[in-house]
């Protein structure tokens, strides 16, 4: 039971990848995952519950993945992220992840910016929509 932040990163560091919240580390070794996650909506519900109100918060979870192992890689790893998480949906602390859906992404390019030994580096993206059931 975690906060979703929590759980991501976990989850995450399961598939054998360093694994960051925001950016990367300067000195980080590939491959390795980012992460973010905002709040895209929430629908309140009322609610006999003596804490008062139920609400359905859903969140934007965007993953990056990046490697120098080439886009094959990079796209499996991210359709690796994607089945993990709509598979088996990790437990929360505060709330119930009622759903993981697809929200977008699974985008594979070049990065720009290349290792310091001139090596490529691919970088793979998956959105997710995380829909959170919370009482306040």
């Amino acid at each position: 039971m975690k906060h979703l932040s929590e759980a991501v990163y976990n989850r995450l560091k399961q598939l054998n990848s360093q694994t960051y919240p925001g950016m990367a580390d300067d000195d980080a070794t590939y491959p390795y995952f980012t992460f973010s996650i905002t709040s895209s909506s929430a629908m309140e519900y009322e609610s006999a519950s003596a804490r008062g109100h139920k609400g359905e918060v859903v969140y934007s979870l965007q993953i990056n993945v990046f490697t120098t192992s080439g886009s094959t890689d990079a796209a499996e790893r991210i359709e690796a992220v994607w089945k993990n998480f709509e598979l088996d949906p990790p437990m929360l602390e505060e709330g119930t992840l009622l759903a993981v859906y697809h929200g977008g992404g699974e985008e594979v390019s070049l990065d720009p910016e290349r290792e310091t030994d001139g090596s490529e580096v691919w970088r793979g993206i998956v959105i997710l929509e995380c829909h959170v059931l919370k009482e306040w």
